[in-house]
């Protein structure tokens, strides 16, 4: 009697331990979370997946559906394409074109523009911020059929910068890379804390996750699944399959530095202004051509590739001296 009182005991209090925010499903690929989707356009294509065999009931790990993963629904349409960008063969005749040199990178702009897998960061970026805080990774369930499969990730906070009427500016993280063996069920976990404090995320006011293609090892149908929060007293537990971790360690987001000579002024015909110099607070220096150039989904795939951090920005001033 005592023995049968101390288990009931032990898996109570054990089972007391976790509460259900220390496992917080925040994508399961169901028909109902397509109203996290604010923008009647992203809701509206979401909803299309489950028509056209994006959503899919294989290799389930959490409710019905999954997310299948072919090159046919996203831009970049084929395989050949993929293998041919990794391999530096580039197709210049691609609409959206990125600028050759400078800091650009075509593969970069190719992944991002080309090979979206799926944007959660498009479907909520004019909803309410959402709050990761007190999490420690972000977990998803994954199954590559054929080859090994190479994933790139990026996070976005919510931020405090200023807005167009296509996104809120906040902050990025830097490309999170993976790849994903054929044959078995895995999880990819993305160390949500580390990647926070490395590259200044604010938890609290999260806007979202992407995935995209970011390399080509062959031919493969890859499922998504269970995108989830994990608290660390929870990270055990919730590890049903083999854990995959990023390629490369977490670093920051930041651009390739190019320098150019600046112009040359005849100094001697310059107007200047004596005086106290203006108070000039730091700005953020923008190009964009319009909303349409920067707006989600056009120019760099969902903006990730081409938007610089908002909080980050060349600044300079002479106050016209």
């Amino acid at each position: 009697m005592k023995l049968q009182t101390f288990l009931v005991a032990a898996i109570f209090s054990s089972s007391a331990l976790f509460s259900a925010d220390d496992v917080k499903v925040i994508m399961g690929f169901e028909p109902e979370d397509a109203q996290t989707a604010v923008h009647d356009w992203c809701r509206g294509n979401y909803l299309n997946g489950f028509k056209n065999g994006r959503f899919v009931e294989e290799h389930v790990t959490q409710g019905k559906y999954a997310l299948k993963v072919v090159p046919k629904i996203t831009e970049a349409q084929n395989w050949k394409l993929i293998e041919n960008y990794s391999k530096g063969k580039y197709n210049l005749e691609l609409t959206g074109q990125t600028p050759i040199g400078g800091w650009h990178d075509v593969q970069d702009w190719f992944y991002q523009r080309y090979g979206n897998l799926f944007d959660d960061a498009l479907n909520n970026r004019m909803c309410k911020s959402r709050d990761w805080s007190g999490y420690e990774v972000l977990r998803f369930d994954v199954f590559s059929t054929a080859a090994p499969f190479i994933m790139g990730t990026k996070l976005l906070d919510y931020g405090q910068g200023p807005r167009t009427s296509a996104a809120p500016q906040g902050l990025r993280s830097n490309l999170i890379k993976f790849k994903i063996p054929a044959g078995s069920q895995m999880t990819c976990e993305i160390p949500l804390a580390e990647v926070a404090r490395i590259c200044e995320l604010d938890l609290s006011k999260m806007q979202g996750f992407v995935m995209r293609y970011n390399g080509y090892e062959g031919d493969t149908d890859l499922f998504v699944d269970n995108v989830r929060l994990v608290k660390k007293d929870a990270m055990a537990s919730d590890a049903k399959f083999p854990i995959i971790t990023p390629i490369d360690p977490i670093s920051p987001f930041a651009r390739k530095v190019v320098y150019f000579e600046p112009p040359k002024i005849d100094e001697a015909k310059m107007n200047r202004t004596e005086g106290k110099v203006a108070k000039i607070e730091p700005m953020t220096i923008y190009e964009g051509k319009g909303v349409y150039a920067n707006s989600n989904g056009h120019f760099g795939g969902s903006g990730v590739t081409y938007k610089q951090n908002s909080v980050r920005g060349v600044v300079a001033y002479d106050d016209n001296r």
